[in-house]
């Protein structure tokens, strides 16, 4: 991946390729989360996720689930990463958070 984005190549992730019950980096609004595909495809572009949240413990960057559930139909254009490993049994981590954010942070400056 890293090599791809230096050649700026990024591989559309497709609505095909999203796999119920696994986890990915979705770009919403102005940030991005971790989405735990539900279901899809719907309308052949749109997939279902119930996202986790961050905060920060000890100085790391953890996900939990929030208390009400964040569940969104989104467009598979906003799939920008994944499926990702998750770890843990609440608080997660991801151990390819800082190649999500890198990659996040490239796809922001390509769209300037």
């Amino acid at each position: 991946m890293i090599l791809e984005l230096h050649e700026q190549e990024l591989i559309n992730i497709t609505v095909s390729s999203i796999q119920t019950n696994q986890y990915y980096a979705v770009e919403y609004d102005k940030t991005w989360y971790f989405g735990h595909a539900l279901g899809g495809p719907y309308d052949n572009s749109f997939v279902s996720f119930k996202f986790l949240h961050s905060t920060l413990s000890n100085g790391e960057r953890v996900f939990n689930w929030p208390r009400r559930d964040d569940i969104d139909t989104v467009h598979s254009s906003c799939v920008f990463f994944g499926p990702v490993l998750i770890v843990g049994i609440g608080p997660f981590n991801f151990p390819q958070l800082n190649e999500i954010q890198q990659v996040y942070e490239w796809l922001k400056k390509s769209r300037k």
